[in-house]
């Protein structure tokens, strides 16, 4: 039974997870039927050969020795909201965070950074305040449908720790 490896996060801060499969010689197409869950908002499987990551083809039989990794990946071309279906204007125009922010780093009680729990990605507060979803890690909502509570949390208890100073 193989079991393969796939980094949910980061390059440089990985987040492994191990998947077991019942079947040998498993395609992409038929591990992606396996786990619809991993492949929603546009996530792609990427595979690690001679220190390059490239994309794996849908027909490529997966190998439990290699590295892989799940991209959410833009594609150029008519995309559509995953909540109301409309069209947007541009693929970018989708991409958002759908994990909370918690604080990284502390100096001192102050926060220095933020992470994001569905991509461990790290944001100064800045980019928080300004709510950028261009750099978000996901693809699927419309501006209308997303969730901005997490923000908006990181704001507010941003604004607390700056008048307990």
């Amino acid at each position: 039974m193989p079991e393969f490896v796939i980094n949910l996060g980061r390059i440089d801060w990985p987040r492994y997870h191990i998947f077991e499969c019942k079947e040998d010689n498993v395609s992409l197409c038929r591990f992606m039927q396996l786990h619809p869950e991993l492949f929603t908002n546009s996530k792609v499987l990427f595979v690690q050969q001679d220190n390059q990551w490239s994309r794996v083809d849908k027909n490529a039989i997966l190998n439990p020795k290699s590295t892989y990794r799940l991209v959410s990946v833009v594609e150029d071309g008519p995309q559509k909201c995953i909540d109301c279906q409309r069209i947007a204007t541009s693929p970018g125009s989708l991409r958002y965070h759908v994990g909370e922010l918690t604080p990284h780093e502390w100096v001192h009680g102050i926060t220095i950074s933020w992470e994001w729990s569905c991509c461990n990605c790290l944001v100064q507060h800045s980019q928080v305040e300004k709510y950028d979803a261009a750099t978000g890690c996901n693809v699927g909502k419309c501006a209308a449908c997303r969730d901005l509570s997490a923000y908006q949390k990181a704001i507010a208890k941003r604004e607390k720790e700056e008048e307990a100073l």
